[in-house]
């Protein structure tokens, strides 16, 4: 896997402002498709090869990966942690917050809901939940009033109506957020709300997360974006940010005044996008020889890598040395446990196994979840050397 600048001008429709103006930046070669785990084997694994790209006039950050709708269904998450269980209380109250206006139990929507439906975290009754998602299965049990349509949305959905629509960490995964979001606002009764949760683009690449930017993401909005959005659509929107992990949005169709454009800053995206693509080799180095320098202090008899994602995918896949050297990943679902990891031959273990090691060290690298893992490895095995990088 490769991951290097490409910077060429490119001619594409930007799916905020239609501008046809964009600069490819970055090149990834030989990433894989899945963010997760299998029990296939090896050889059938799915690399892709992709650019990022930057549209000149609105800054907008996008893919060009274009999964396909069987990778899409694959791309399962959990969404577990104590960060995102913090999420998901958080954005329910949210969505709780804005519904506060309805005088009868709403109809709702809850598009891609995977393991973890925010509707039923919502201290609210509905009087019918429509959960819509491109999973074959549903990794949990409907309820009475509760259906499921397994679909791509807006494209092979139909067009039923709904008080309130709700998508968690979903939008960011749409082909065309424009279309995304008139196709949620067509299927709204009057006076509705789309409620929306998304990665805070923003302070992930500028704080160089390895998530930041992956195959399986095609868009990755900013507030202005969501702004703009709006504005284009003629409703109103409200934002609010959980920590430094998500950004919360609140589009409701209402009484429509004009106003002035959201004004763009591009340069400002493309600085932290260079910023980013140059901090993965630097992050690796610190890796390798924070690996050598512990290794001359300390007698560690396990080197584990946390996060069976991007977080261990790319760094096991871009250093030889890594993969030397790596003696399990570790991860806190239960679904991925003993499961290798897509693209690697490497093996997922339980968090807990860093306890039945004398000393190990423990790499991990930038995301949003390094401080709430450094603690957990801590709290498990005080004597394991924990290498952040």
């Amino acid at each position: 896997m490769k991951a290097s600048l490409d910077i060429q001008s490119i001619r594409k429709e930007c799916c905020v402002c239609e501008s046809m103006e964009h600069q490819q930046v970055i090149s990834f070669d030989d990433v894989p498709v899945f963010l997760g785990c299998s029990t296939k084997k090896r050889d059938e694994d799915i690399f892709v090869s992709y650019k990022a790209l930057q549209c000149i006039r609105c800054g907008l950050i996008t893919t060009d990966a274009n999964l396909d709708e069987l990778s899409y269904a694959e791309l399962h998450s959990e969404a577990i942690g104590g960060i995102w269980l913090r999420h998901h209380d958080t954005f329910a109250a949210f969505c709780m917050r804005k519904m506060a206006y309805l005088l009868k139990q709403p109809s709702v929507l809850e598009i891609g809901p995977s393991s973890n439906p925010i509707v039923r975290r919502i201290q609210c009754e509905f009087d019918s939940v429509c959960y819509c998602d491109m999973l074959t299965e549903l990794p949990f049990a409907l309820i009475h009033n509760e259906v499921y349509v397994q679909a791509r949305f807006p494209e092979h959905m139909d067009s039923n109506r709904f008080e309130i629509i709700i998508a968690s960490h979903v939008f960011e995964h749409a082909d065309n957020l424009n279309k995304f979001l008139k196709g949620a606002l067509d299927r709204l009764e009057k006076n509705g709300s789309v409620l929306i949760s998304i990665p805070n683009f923003q302070y992930w690449i500028e704080n160089k997360y390895w998530n930041a930017i992956t195959p399986e993401h095609n868009n990755y909005p900013m507030e202005e974006h969501l702004r703009y959005l709006a504005q284009l659509c003629r409703v109103e929107i409200e934002i609010e940010y959980f920590e430094n992990h998500s950004v919360f949005a609140h589009f409701k169709k209402t009484e429509w005044t004009d106003r002035p454009f959201i004004i763009f800053n591009p340069s400002a995206a493309e600085k932290i996008l260079l910023q980013w693509v140059e901090s993965l080799q630097h992050s690796i180095e610190l890796a390798e020889n924070a690996l050598i320098s512990a290794a001359q202090k300390h007698h560690f008899d396990a080197v584990l890598l946390a996060g069976a994602s991007h977080l261990s995918q790319y760094p096991i896949l871009m250093s030889h040395q890594i993969t030397q050297r790596v003696t399990n990943v570790i991860d806190n679902s239960d679904y991925k446990n003993g499961k290798r990891l897509y693209g690697t031959k490497v093996i997922v273990k339980e968090f807990e196994i860093i306890a039945d090691y004398i000393q190990p060290a423990v790499v991990i690298f930038a995301s949003p979840y390094q401080n709430e893992m450094s603690k957990q490895v801590k709290a498990l095995n005080p004597r394991a050397i924990v290498l952040t990088c």
